[in-house]
């Protein structure tokens, strides 16, 4: 048995749609020619002679990406799509949308921005200092403190809790009474 060898000189290279096909004496080879890695935001699998963008929702952030990925909940693709960036205040974003969606009136997002959460309005009594004062999530538990002097915050409780249906328990300042 002979070894048998081809100089390049026996080679003939076509280019067809991208694909660089080698001839030579003892068979063909095909390459596909990829041209320069598709930059962040973009991607290129292995059927695929051109970059294409990532789609909504998902990006690549790296140069020569096969796959977009999708963002975790709570953030969005920025607009090159080679970054997730957190969903704003008032807005977010869960498994059932792929961008970030606006709050509805009465709701704002929560921490995770996942989902919008009852926002109830800032407590106001008379007489009283509130801490944390204006607007809290549903759920939170804020304190009523009577600033005037011999003056009491009604039932003894000083925590109130927003919940879905307002302010629980209702809290008022009353003055103290003489104990009999």
């Amino acid at each position: 048995m002979s070894d048998t060898t081809c100089s390049y000189s026996d080679w003939r290279t076509v280019w067809i749609r991208n694909v660089k096909k080698i001839e030579f004496p003892y068979g063909t080879a095909s390459v596909y020619y990829r041209g320069e890695p598709c930059s962040a935001g973009t991607y290129r699998s292995t059927d695929q002679t051109s970059c294409v963008p990532c789609e909504e929702g998902t990006v690549s952030t790296e140069t020569g990406a096969t796959s977009c990925t999708s963002c975790d909940l709570g953030k969005e693709a920025n607009s090159d799509r080679n970054q997730c960036v957190e969903c704003g205040d008032g807005t977010y974003r869960n498994s059932s949308v792929t961008s970030c969606t606006s709050c509805t009136a009465g709701t704002i997002s929560n921490e995770n921005r996942t989902r919008c959460e009852r926002l109830c309005p800032g407590l106001s009594v008379e007489k009283a200092e509130v801490s944390p004062s204006g607007d809290v999530r549903e759920n939170t538990m804020v304190t009523v403190t009577c600033l005037k002097p011999k003056h009491y915050v009604l039932f003894g409780k000083k925590e109130v809790t927003c919940q879905s249906t307002g302010w629980s328990p209702k809290p008022e300042c009353r003055k103290c009474g003489k104990i009999l």
